[in-house]
């Protein structure tokens, strides 16, 4: 790991009233850096805007409405000049399973979890492109690696925001534009106290309900502290070589190599079906 980059930087950081995203928020300011805020409730920021006001900007937006995101982002941007890092933060919860979500909740958790941060990139990769410099970070989720009861839409928002952050990595790497994905674990946020919940159906009692329970009580004392993790992302943010997957917390990295034993041990037991689909001979 190397950290040579010391110069000022201009952030944009979604989600920046609570959580992971206000800890960066303090902390890209307390340094020296700029930054751009952004959340739907910009009274949370006023009073770290008040205390950096040449440094600090605030902007209310609805991220569902992908149209007026847009809008709004390239105002600014022509008044704040380029962005140096763009930090995808905001997130939205659906608890409920497959059958249970409906067709409005599943779309909804899209929109502000996936299409959102499509607009967000949308907006700087063009000036990162022009400057041949830039770092995108998308905050993913643990659940990204797998999908479990109870969170299938939640962890299908944050698969799909790897999978383009992935490819954005390859495409754009030679171009000078970073890309990380921050995964975290269970951390103490308000995610928990603020998730949408799906009509349940009894007959997933033993396994979303079961779910639902576990993720109730333990709101409030998960492991992960946001201050620490808002720390993790200013290393990355500052490495000349940062990675492109970034798990936070035991408890990811755990879910990780999990998926990857499972993996490994399906391609052993079905190799020979695997593969048994090449032709025969050569053409």
């Amino acid at each position: 790991m190397s950290t040579n980059d010391t110069r000022p930087k201009m952030w944009m950081i979604t989600g920046a009233s609570s959580g992971i995203g206000h800890s960066l928020a303090e902390r890209v300011l307390g340094r020296g850096d700029r930054a751009l805020l952004i959340a739907r409730n910009v009274s949370a920021l006023d009073k770290i805007v008040a205390l950096h006001p040449d440094r600090a900007a605030s902007l209310s937006l609805d991220l569902s409405d992908t149209a007026t995101v847009s809008k709004s982002l390239a105002r600014y941007l022509m008044d704040l000049g380029p962005i140096d890092v763009l930090v995808n933060n905001a997130g939205h919860m659906l608890l409920g399973g497959v059958e249970e979500a409906s067709e409005t909740q599943i779309r909804d958790i899209f929109e502000i979890n996936f299409f959102a941060a499509i607009s967000m990139m949308k907006a700087v990769l063009p000036g990162m492109r022009a400057r041949r410099s830039g770092h995108v970070i998308n905050v993913t989720s643990a659940a990204a690696y797998s999908g479990g009861p109870g969170t299938p839409y939640y962890a299908a928002t944050k698969s799909a925001l790897t999978a383009v952050s992935e490819s954005l990595h390859a495409e754009a790497a030679h171009l000078g534009i970073k890309v990380t994905l921050v995964e975290p674990g269970s951390h103490r946020t308000a995610i928990r106290h603020n998730w949408k919940i799906a009509q349940p159906i009894e007959d997933y009692a033993e396994s979303v309900a079961a779910i639902h329970a576990i993720f109730m009580a333990g709101a409030g004392s998960e492991p992960g502290d946001p201050d620490l993790a808002a720390d993790a992302i200013l290393c990355v943010a500052d490495a000349t070589e940062p990675p492109l997957h970034l798990p936070l917390g035991q408890d990811a990295v755990d879910r990780a190599k999990t998926k990857i034993a499972s993996l490994e041990r399906e391609f052993s037991d079905w190799h020979e079906v695997i593969l048994s689909t090449r032709f025969a001979r050569p053409d």
